[in-house]
């Protein structure tokens, strides 16, 4: 046999070091039990030193939950951070199984309030992976939104620092203004966590996702920000707002907060009438997937992008939810081509309650009633009904191969949108315009403005209060 000299001495080099992580580990092991005396050594606590000192390709999500916090620090220190990155962006990820192996990290939940509080190791992989985390269906909320901040935190203080160097003047199509208009719907100008409105100080806001725009990878889509107004782990009535056509987030996201905080205060208003609980509920202004722009309004190209988003978005949170033991009612409400959106996640499945359709221009592809839609057992679609939307009422047929909702027979519950029989005597005419902006410009509502008949009906059919829907007809 003939061993040559360099070969040998590397080989020897790697045996030494070898051995040496060996009489690490043993005695990593042997302290193990001389701290357990004399008693029986716990099996949770050998399994937790034997993973903590494998080479990270040995180690599964399932290992890392079995780790103490002060053993999951010295394994994400070793190379255990870029073998969770791994982990957890593999395809495939089944939010259900996510969900259980997060829970396994020990959060703990308050019983009367339904507050999430993370734990220690689940602080430690937030710390490790902001941008993971941050994103994962099946983490919780609360944990989703420490996470998101944190990365939101680290790109705020990058561009800064970088405008401060550069000077010049901010385009609103880059990262830099992506992340702008995100921490504008968070923090005030002094930097100081926005909580609630003058109107409404219970509410809190979690950045439910935060996908910041790269146009490093090739591509217009994929990127993305999501904005609970409400504890979305805790809510027993949540409603997802999908907005129009050309929305984005370094252009709208701070108007669309706005808009779910909006109708959270309608729908604590009939909460309170009709003893729902109205500390205990979330809008969440929903642009979780920015398609490319320039599609038109009557393309179903965009629903092809939005759908799935959401779909994997609600399975996330109703696994969470699943985990924490909290049954809610889960409403989604589509504005012109977010409608389009929402039905085309619900051709293959939408585990919601209430579908809710306002301004919408039609159906999808292959989509002709509501028995080509898919909702939890006993769901509704509802559609708001107006007397003038120019936008519309053209993606309703005129010259368009595309299903009219406003048929009869596509078999949706309508219900009044124009404002004649707002709550309370207030009239608000008209609240059928596309644009949906906040607040009414000279006198003109959207769809999503508070106090206006379609808000109002909104948040009745998020509350299980169908019954007392305006201009309804069944």
């Amino acid at each position: 046999m003939r061993i040559e000299t360099e070969s040998f001495v590397a080989g020897f080099e790697q045996l030494l070091a070898a051995n040496a992580a060996d009489a690490d580990w043993m005695e990593q092991v042997a302290t193990a039990f001389e701290t357990a005396g004399s008693g029986a050594i716990a099996d949770s606590m050998l399994n937790g030193l034997f993973i903590q000192y494998a080479a990270p390709i040995q180690v599964g999500l399932n290992d890392i939950g079995t780790m103490s916090a002060g053993q999951l620090k010295v394994w994400l220190g070793n190379g255990g951070t870029a073998r969770l990155r791994e982990l957890l962006t593999q395809s495939g990820l089944d939010p259900v199984a996510t969900a259980m192996w997060w829970s396994g990290l020990g959060h703990t939940v308050e019983p009367a309030t339904g507050k999430v509080i993370v734990s220690e190791e689940q602080h430690l992989l937030i710390d490790a992976l902001p941008d993971v985390i941050g994103n994962l269906n099946g983490v919780t909320a609360t944990a989703r939104d420490l996470a998101n901040r944190k990365k939101l935190l680290q790109m705020y203080d990058y561009w800064t620092k970088y405008r401060e160097e550069h000077g010049g003047e901010i385009d609103e199509g880059s990262q830099e203004g992506m992340v702008n208009k995100v921490w504008e719907s968070l923090y005030d100008n002094d930097g100081k966590e926005k909580v609630g409105d003058t109107d409404d100080k219970s509410s809190i806001f979690q950045l439910v996702s935060f996908v910041p725009l790269d146009r490093g990878r090739g591509s217009d889509t994929g990127y993305g920000a999501s904005i609970s107004v409400g504890d979305l782990d805790a809510a027993k009535h949540l409603t997802y707002q999908l907005p129009g056509l050309d929305t984005t987030v370094r252009k709208d996201m701070a108007a669309k907060a706005l808009q779910a905080a909006d109708q959270r205060l309608d729908q604590r208003r009939f909460a309170s009438r009709n003893g729902i609980d109205p500390d205990r509920i979330a809008v969440v202004a929903w642009i979780g997937v920015e398609p490319a722009q320039g599609m038109g309004v009557f393309s179903n190209d965009q629903a092809k992008v939005v759908g799935p988003a959401l779909r994997n978005d609600v399975k996330g949170l109703n696994a969470v939810h699943q985990i924490l033991d909290n049954t809610a009612m889960t409403t989604a409400v589509g504005h012109s081509m977010g409608s389009l959106g929402a039905m085309e996640a619900a051709k293959t499945e939408l585990p919601i309650d209430n579908l809710v359709l306002v301004g919408d221009v039609g159906a999808p592809d292959n989509v002709t009633s509501v028995n080509d839609l898919h909702l939890n057992p006993g769901g509704t679609v509802y559609r708001g009904t107006y007397d003038w939307d120019h936008i519309a009422e053209v993606g309703h047929g005129l010259g368009w191969q595309r299903k009219s909702t406003e048929d009869p027979g596509f078999g949706a519950v309508t219900f009044g949108t124009d404002g004649t029989t707002a709550p309370d005597g207030t009239v608000e005419n008209p609240t059928k315009t596309h644009d949906g902006q906040t607040g009414g410009k000279d006198g003109v509502y959207g769809y999503f403005d508070r106090g206006t008949e379609s808000s109002s009906n909104q948040a009745k059919i998020a509350l299980g209060l169908s019954d007392q829907l305006t201009n309804v007809k069944r």
